[in-house]
């Protein structure tokens, strides 16, 4: 990399050199000897995390390894960043570039640095990838795998990958309609790998706030006597509609009765823990304002009596509700890279997700 004068914390790109696959360890040691060499601070090597970002898809790729790039500034990491083109028919089986990442610690002082491989298979090249990834992972460090794109549907196409993984990273809101039941069976067939979707992170802030309008003075009196549920989302983003439905099933203790038929969205009819019938329904919107999708929930009691929250913008929803009525306030949702740092930290073993997944099965059938 070039010489930079850039401020603490502002990360200094290195050039990716493309290497011979069997040569991998052996550049990246030859890429910091050169590195220590010309920099005249002290240079120091930083890995907490081994991260794998696994794409099918150029476009997916693309946007995952900015992603990727932004949250080493938090979590150093060995980043091996892989795109796999099975269906490629011209290039190379599989290659591989390596490159460093750098930025200046705090005060100005030693430069921590972390290494990035990007490894691209095509056709049969993607029968190399598992064994590659199992020698590239540094011993003795944890190691995430982060499937960008749509969440996978077929375990036995992600299972291979995750020797060594203790967490798979998925966001739900790539994922269409139907998807979660195929989701929690790749989940129930990977043993020991924690699943994370990055889209149960990005809403946590709505469930937090949702659950603050019944705390004293209110109380969870309201709860018990919910009749109707309604809430809107995009057209892409019916997964987080039913994640959030399958958390109000298991904290509220909820059976479903029947799915009703209806053009867009989609509604049901369920019991409450006495049997009490509520409807429930969601709404599909042209376009949502917030990147989860999910825009609105509404709660009505069977008094009339009204609690939830509307978006206005990407970072403020007006909550309806007693005691203080109507009001404004921030639930601005983190960024992606955000999302990715909380997704290897004690955020990303949220046994919630598990419950509110397989309950969220149930909208399915």
């Amino acid at each position: 990399m070039a010489e930079s004068k850039s401020p603490a914390g502002t990360p200094l790109g290195g050039m990716a050199i493309a290497v011979d696959i069997g040569g991998i360890e052996k550049e990246l040691a030859s890429l910091w000897r050169t590195q220590s060499a010309e920099k005249s601070q002290a240079l120091t090597r930083a890995c907490s995390w081994n991260f794998i970002v696994f794409a099918n898809e150029e476009a997916a790729f693309k946007v995952a390894k900015g992603f990727a790039d932004e949250m080493v500034r938090s979590v150093p990491t060995r980043s091996i960043l892989v795109l796999n083109q099975p269906y490629a028919t011209t290039g190379k089986p599989i290659e591989a570039f390596v490159s460093a990442n750098c930025q200046i610690g705090a005060g100005g002082g030693k430069l921590l640095c972390t290494e990035e491989i990007n490894i691209e298979s095509r056709g049969k090249g993607a029968e190399h990838v598992p064994s590659l990834l199992r020698a590239l992972v540094v011993p003795d460090v944890p190691t995430a795998l982060w499937w960008a794109g749509a969440p996978p549907d077929n375990a036995s196409a992600v299972r291979m990958l995750l020797s060594g993984v203790e967490r798979l990273i998925v966001d739900t809101s790539n994922a269409g309609d139907g998807s979660l039941t195929k989701l929690a069976h790749v989940g129930g067939l990977l043993d020991g790998v924690t699943l994370v979707d990055l889209n149960w992170l990005r809403t946590a802030t709505l469930r937090t706030l949702l659950a603050s309008m019944f705390e004293p003075p209110v109380g969870a009196a309201p709860l018990w006597d919910i009749a109707r549920v309604h809430m809107t989302v995009s057209p892409t983003s019916m997964p987080a509609a039913k994640l959030m439905l399958g958390w109000l099933i298991s904290r509220l203790k909820w059976t479903v009765q029947e799915r009703i038929p209806r053009g867009a969205g989609a509604s049901w009819r369920m019991l409450s823990r006495d049997e009490r019938p509520i409807g429930v329904d969601v709404e599909v919107l042209p376009k949502a304002v917030r990147s989860s999708g999910l825009d609105s929930l509404v709660i009505e009691t069977s008094d009339g009596t009204r609690y939830g929250f509307t978006a206005t913008d990407g970072s403020l929803v007006r909550v309806d509700g007693p005691p203080g009525g109507p009001r404004a306030i921030s639930a601005a949702e983190p960024p992606t890279e955000q999302l990715l740092v909380a997704s290897l930290g004690s955020r990303g073993r949220d046994r919630l997700y598990g419950v509110a997944l397989h309950r969220a099965m149930e909208l399915d059938r």
